[in-house]
């Protein structure tokens, strides 16, 4: 036992399968996209487009390819309203719709209406022009 504790050959393959188990745990404990529920998903929209943080946003826009540019683009277009004015909240009327209320500096109000799907159990929206 001690003579194997001092080979390096040993070593050296206890720290790959230690490297391979940690990648491994890492890529499997990675957390879906979306939201687990409608109500987490218009609280995330709301905290994503407070911090002006696209990246967020773009984990919960339900297109598999151009949701990064949406998010993006909407980040952008908040970037002339005033952050600590945004808020969020569910509407079931036709389906279920985020709305996320704002407050521009000249004091305009306007909403952003976002329909809110579910993929593979998890809450995304779909995008829409923005304001």
């Amino acid at each position: 036992m001690l003579r194997m504790l001092r080979s390096l050959r040993a070593w050296i393959l206890v720290v790959a399968v230690a490297w391979i188990a940690t990648i491994t745990v890492l890529i499997m404990s990675k957390p879906e996209d979306g939201a687990p529920s409608a109500d987490v998903l218009a609280t995330q929209i709301a905290d994503a487009l407070r911090a002006q943080d696209a990246d967020r946003l773009a984990q919960l826009v339900s297109l598999d390819e151009g949701g990064d540019e949406v998010a993006r683009v909407t980040v952008a277009n908040f970037g002339t309203v005033d952050t600590q004015l945004i808020t969020s909240h569910l509407e079931r009327l036709n389906g279920v719709q985020v709305v996320v209320d704002y407050v521009r500096p000249n004091g305009e109000r306007g909403a952003l209406r976002l329909s809110a799907v579910v993929s593979s159990g998890r809450w995304k929206v779909t995008p829409v022009a923005t304001p």
